[in-house]
């Protein structure tokens, strides 16, 4: 078989099955071939390699993709490798080698994709600072919060700064709870029907005093749930100070 390309291009614009003749020029193969920008070539196969060049006899002689590269029949994309004779592309861990793709301190690849590192990896390479004893990293990856109850319990608080951190959450936690039944909107609502109230002269069976005085018990109640906590907070922080100031008067 016979073939005529472009020299610049190497685009193959004609072919014709012909057997090989050593005394077949390029005008007999094609009569608008022109030597200066074509070139003739042949195989003893109708089936072209891939990659290929034309010897000095105008011999087909098939290429590897790594020699069409070094001939520069062939351009490799930064990202593109040669495996098996074949156009691939690099995985992520060669191009973040290699320098043409970067991670974040954030991310991973896992399975040749870019992903997110896990809350817990994070904190592990000290990406992600948690407020320990207070902060934890939960089942599902996700920071939360430890309530005062349970950091008691785990016997996680060891300081007098700890002690006054946990009074502040605790009462946080009192709002928190309170609000589920008195939204703060409402609770003012029902102070400003107990001023109004009392400004009428206190009218007797008034659903507003009702109203207010059943606030306030829920209130408290709230409060005498969680008076040990606090409590026992009070005392560990005052027994924890009292230790410290010992250890000072020691040195």
């Amino acid at each position: 078989m016979y073939i005529i390309r472009e020299k610049k291009t190497k685009k193959i614009i004609f072919h014709h099955p012909m057997a090989f003749d050593a005394d077949l020029k390029g005008g007999d193969i094609f009569p608008e071939f022109d030597p200066t920008t074509m070139e003739t070539g042949w195989s003893d196969s109708i089936h072209l390699p891939q990659y290929f060049i034309i010897n000095e006899e105008g011999k087909v002689v098939g290429l590897t993709a790594e020699e069409a590269v070094d001939q520069d029949l062939l351009t490799l994309h930064p990202t593109q490798k040669i495996e098996n004779n074949e156009i691939v592309e690099k995985s992520l861990w060669e191009q973040v080698d290699e320098g043409l793709t970067e991670l974040s301190p954030s991310e991973k690849i896992v399975n040749n994709e870019i992903v997110e590192k896990t809350l817990q990896e994070q904190v592990k390479e000290g990406l992600i600072e948690l407020d320990e004893p207070f902060e934890y990293i939960s089942d599902d990856d996700s920071i939360r919060e430890r309530s005062v109850k349970e950091l008691m319990e785990a016997e996680l608080i060891k300081t007098a700064d700890q002690c006054e951190k946990a009074l502040k959450l605790l009462n946080r936690e009192i709002e928190d709870k309170i609000a589920l039944k008195y939204a703060q909107g409402y609770e003012m609502k029902l102070v400003k029907g107990l001023v109004d109230w009392l400004y009428e002269g206190r009218p007797e069976a008034d659903e507003r005093e009702e109203s207010y005085l059943e606030m306030r018990k829920y209130v408290e109640s709230i409060k005498d749930e969680y008076k040990p906590l606090r409590n026992q907070l009070k005392k560990m922080m005052t027994d924890l100070q009292k230790t410290l100031s010992d250890e000072q008067e020691i040195f």
